[in-house]
């Protein structure tokens, strides 16, 4: 059988951190919250699966997106100060500026092998699942003719088991399905920290950095479908998939935004989460 499916993600992370603030104020006016992805981005997921005659499936499924983004900005003329960072002479593109613009963008490979009872009331699954979560976080400044760029990148790799169990209630040709998953894994995290000034011909920071750590993904999925024919299934529900312990570029900012040289980028954060959830709609064919 093979099953395909189009999801529509938001993302939603626990952590505020902010990137500008005004500087008559000192509030903050730009914060990693405030891109709103609003289930702007499709992506793909395909399963295949065998089922053997002892009623097991092996089942591989991918999911493969590079950019799943949203931007923000503010602005207002010589009164945008960046924080991100540290705070920076009065002669830098990043202090007194125009506007500010914040891009984020994530992308996430999931490739998993797995093991499926077909016959029970709940139907155990074990198998294993390759990761690769990428996390970027864009700011660009514009003073007078000046546009300067700095940015944060993770990169998370991560190999582990999982298990989890499905269920499913069948009326005809129409039935729901539940599916819950959760597996362990070994992450190896990277982080690129780079901000230029004075009209991008200064480089202020530019640091990488690497470590490792024990994360943890769930995977929740509420699924109905209608079978037209035997071997036809349209269906449609809603997905949550989530990472506990990685790598976010927001992550990395210093939490003392004032101090003159902050830390920014020079230690890895991987203790981040990160939940993707939305809507999907799919077509499944038994052959």
């Amino acid at each position: 059988y093979l099953i395909g499916d189009a999801l529509c993600f938001d993302r939603t992370e626990p952590f505020v951190r902010n990137i500008s603030q005004q500087g008559t104020t000192n509030f903050a006016r730009l914060r990693t919250t405030d891109p709103n992805f609003d289930y702007g981005e499709v992506v793909p997921r395909l399963t295949a699966g065998f089922l053997f005659c002892d009623n097991w499936a092996v089942e591989a499924t991918v999911l493969y997106k590079d950019d799943i983004d949203a931007i923000a900005n503010f602005g207002v003329t010589d009164d945008v100060n960046a924080v991100w960072f540290g705070q920076q002479p009065a002669a830098s593109d990043w202090t007194g500026a125009d506007q500010q613009n914040l891009r984020m963008a994530s992308g996430i490979h999931s490739y998993e092998l797995n093991v499926v009872d077909t016959v029970r009331g709940i139907q155990p699954i074990f198998g294993f699942r390759y990761m690769e979560f990428r996390d970027q976080l864009t700011v660009g400044t514009f003073d007078n003719a000046n546009f300067s760029s700095g940015s944060i990148g993770t990169y998370n790799t991560l190999l582990g088991g999982q298990i989890g169990a499905k269920t499913n209630l069948e009326w005809s040709s129409t039935g729901v399905e539940f599916i819950g998953k959760v597996g362990y894994y070994y992450n190896d995290a990277r982080v690129t920290t780079f901000v230029r000034d004075t009209n991008n011909t200064v480089v202020l920071r530019n640091l990488r950095r690497n470590g490792q750590n024990e994360a943890i993904a769930f995977e929740l999925a509420l699924t109905a479908y209608y079978r037209p024919l035997t071997w036809l299934a349209l269906r449609g529900g809603y997905q949550c998939l989530g990472i506990v312990n990685t790598a976010m570029a927001g992550d990395q900012i210093d939490e003392n935004p004032t101090a003159a040289l902050n830390t920014t980028g020079f230690s890895p954060n991987a203790k981040g989460d990160i939940i993707y959830h939305g809507p999907f709609l799919g077509v499944e064919a038994r052959f």
